[in-house]
């Protein structure tokens, strides 16, 4: 039976070439993913008066017993854009800086977003760690999917068409053709 020891020497060649060559990368999506990273929290204890720089703020939660004024620009200048009353709860605006109207007592809680992330040519079927919240643009030759959790688990939440946009919320992404 020389033929079936023929083949059994190529495919055993075969599969032993095969274990020793370097695993192919995953294919690349061309193209540009951008996200609105999710806001981070800031907290001041007591805070004196004074002016406290929050670029890229969006959202305050005054649980002190002064006023805080909210400025659109840095370093509050300018009209205040927002008066946030003492004990207030959570207040949604768009704040560059916050003046404490006295010495405080209490907590200030402010949300301040960083700036727009991008993932460029990201890999195709692989799992990465994204914490959005907010708009996402897919400039992408591949379809992103948004997942609720890290690791990419279940069912994406979101699926977002190459050339398309939406709001949303997500803790990772997964680029499919």
């Amino acid at each position: 039976m020389p033929t079936s020891r023929a083949a059994l020497t190529a495919l055993t060649l075969a599969l032993a070439l095969s274990l020793t060559l370097p695993a192919g990368t995953a294919a690349a999506a061309s193209g540009t993913f951008t996200y609105t990273p999710r806001a981070e929290p800031n907290h001041l204890l007591d805070p004196g008066h004074g002016c406290y720089p929050a670029q890229g703020g969006t959202a305050i939660d005054n649980q002190t017993d002064r006023e805080i004024w909210l400025f659109t620009t840095p370093n509050c200048a300018g009209t205040p854009a927002t008066e946030v009353e003492p004990y207030s709860g959570t207040v949604q605006a768009r704040f560059g800086s916050m003046l404490v109207v006295g010495p405080a007592t209490g907590l200030v809680i402010y949300y301040v977003r960083s700036p727009l992330e991008e993932l460029v040519d990201p890999p195709s079927g692989v799992c990465q760690e994204a914490d959005g919240e907010g708009t996402v643009i897919n400039k992408t030759n591949a379809t992103a999917l948004l997942y609720e959790h890290p690791g990419c688990p279940g069912t994406q939440a979101y699926a977002v068409s190459p050339g398309s946009h939406l709001t949303a919320t997500f803790k990772s992404v997964k680029f499919v053709d």
